[in-house]
């Protein structure tokens, strides 16, 4: 553990692979969302660099309607991705 209780080994997920191309291009985020399986709370990024962490600290949220980044623990957490998408 580090510092203020902070994951030490936390694991970084980042992008969208789903839109790639030109479309992801034209994809902007409009809600930028997961629910974690471990605890049941549901986090929302609400501008960049706006990293919100979950109850039990297993999932965090990062990114607003900017870029969509998760990070889970060590073990990793599950979560439900619940991002909205908008053209």
């Amino acid at each position: 553990m580090t510092k203020g209780g902070a994951i030490s080994a936390a694991r970084y997920i980042s992008g969208n692979k789903k839109f790639i191309g030109e479309r992801a291009k034209k994809m902007k985020i409009s809600v930028n969302q997961v629910q974690c399986k471990r605890c049941g709370s549901i986090i929302t990024s609400e501008h960049s660099h706006d990293l919100k962490w979950c109850k039990c600290r297993g999932v965090a949220v990062d990114g607003g309607r900017d870029y969509l980044k998760r990070m889970t623990g060590d073990p990793p957490s599950e979560f439900l991705e619940l991002s909205k998408w908008e053209e």
